[in-house]
């Protein structure tokens, strides 16, 4: 029988007569429980989990008798992660006496003190018997006054059903479980003039998850809420790529399980599809010239064809990067890169623009770029076009970088990386490249873009 706090009382009202809480609807609280864990009553119900609340006090005998199986019932309710939420508040005890019945009982549920303001709650709920065991629902009605007598934690589990609130595992789906079936696959083989090569990850859904963490190559690069991405960032040559996904779920938990997908992207890219080459003399200044870059990021040779052009026919010659005439084709080796020059110094046309096209057959597949070719000597200034230029390249120690307004300036490595910025207030700028690792690079002008190799 429950110890009564107000036993003549009791007596005087009737023998057998039992108390509960005298309320039908819940009373807002937020209470700090003996762990530092704030507990905020409406946000629980809100949630929509229903509430148990177990009213008690450490020296109580019936709360003693009780707990063990309150606690039993705890677990095969789902230890908090389903249907019903359990905590206790217990009315004048300490923290310190708190923690000891803890302690003592196994209780993993939230336990307030009554100096943590326990006290507080157990009159604001009217509770003058010890232990009270009360159901609050997600409406914020109080379901059960008082659940009582408690023989076992069946009995606790049968009221509890009795309300529709159904047994779940502790372990079981509320865990933050990792997504399944991660594939990486490569959405095609030739990329042509600069495409960013682009890996596309599916997978399938966890039910714990909120989002999901990307990592490559164990760096996280995105988090997202569908099951799917695509990856075209700083993917360069033929290193493989490997990825996981992990599940993000409540409190920003993320599943220790993961599937890991990985891939070597196979491409071919070939740099610009318009050229812009520059002949001939404005006022002491030489012009410049045309350049293709040649990646071949497969795991086969690249075998070019002759480069021809019908407009410019003879007059077109190409050079390697060492300025050797390349006068037939050559094989690119895989995993590596060219750089291609060509010149129309000698076509007999000038004072004007002339465009026209050139061609090359690959292993791979057929290319074309369209070539706008301006030759310039002894004109005014209103007939010069609006070009870049950038010389020397290769570049050594240092490139300079010519053209009209030439605004913000960017520098990028081959991986895509910022590595310098200059905002220039002449039609001029010299940048020292000393410093620069030897390799490919690109100088962003506003929308127009030009390459340039760095060879110490």
């Amino acid at each position: 029988m429950k110890k009564l706090i107000t036993l003549i009382l009791t007596l005087a009202i009737g023998f057998g007569l039992k108390a509960q809480c005298p309320y039908t609807h819940a009373f807002d609280f937020t209470a700090t429980d003996v762990h530092g864990t704030e507990i905020h009553l409406f946000d629980i119900l809100n949630g929509g989990q229903a509430v148990l609340i177990d009213f008690f006090f450490t020296t109580c005998g019936p709360c003693q008798q009780a707990t063990p199986k309150i606690v039993e019932s705890y677990y095969a309710m789902g230890c908090n992660m389903h249907d019903v939420f359990y905590m206790e508040i217990a009315m004048g005890d300490s923290d310190a006496a708190c923690l000891n019945w803890v302690n003592t009982y196994g209780v993993e549920y939230p336990t307030i003190s009554g100096q943590a303001g326990g006290t507080d709650i157990c009159n604001q709920y009217g509770i003058t018997q010890y232990p009270t065991v009360i159901l609050i629902m997600p409406n914020h009605q109080i379901a059960i006054q008082d659940l009582w007598p408690i023989d076992n934690a069946q009995s606790i589990i049968s009221a509890l059903e009795g309300q529709g609130l159904e047994q779940h595992d502790c372990n079981g789906t509320s865990t933050c479980e990792a997504p399944t079936d991660l594939v990486a696959s490569f959405e095609t083989l030739i990329l042509e003039f600069d495409e960013s090569p682009t890996i596309n990850l599916n997978w399938t859904a966890s039910e714990t998850a909120q989002s999901y963490n990307i990592y490559r190559d164990g760096e996280l690069i995105a988090n997202v809420t569908e099951t799917n991405y695509s990856d075209n960032d700083s993917i360069y040559g033929l290193n493989e790529y490997c990825y996981t996904v992990t599940s993000v779920c409540e409190d920003n938990l993320e599943s220790d399980a993961s599937n890991e997908s990985c891939i070597v992207p196979e491409y071919v890219s070939i740099s610009l599809d318009t050229i812009y080459y520059e002949d001939g003399y404005i006022g002491k200044s030489r012009g410049g010239f045309g350049d293709i870059d040649v990646f071949n990021f497969t795991t086969q040779d690249l075998v070019f064809g002759e480069f021809t052009s019908e407009e410019f026919g003879e007059y077109l010659h190409l050079y390697d990067w060492d300025y050797e005439e390349l006068t037939q084709g050559f094989t690119l080796a895989s995993g590596e890169y060219e750089i291609i020059y060509f010149s129309l110094y000698s076509y007999p046309l000038k004072d004007q623009i002339y465009t026209g096209h050139m061609h090359v057959s690959t292993s791979v597949g057929d290319f074309e770029w369209f070539i706008v070719y301006t030759w310039i000597e002894n004109v005014d200034e209103t007939h010069q076009p609006s070009l870049i230029s950038i010389f020397p390249n290769p570049a050594n120690d240092f490139v300079t970088l010519k053209g009209e307004s030439l605004g913000m300036v960017s520098i990028y490595n081959a991986l895509g990386q910022k590595v310098d910025e200059f905002e220039p207030n002449d039609t001029e700028i010299r940048i020292n490249t000393a410093g620069y690792e030897n390799g490919i690079y690109v100088v962003k002008v506003g929308e127009k873009a030009l390459r340039f190799v760095v060879k110490h």
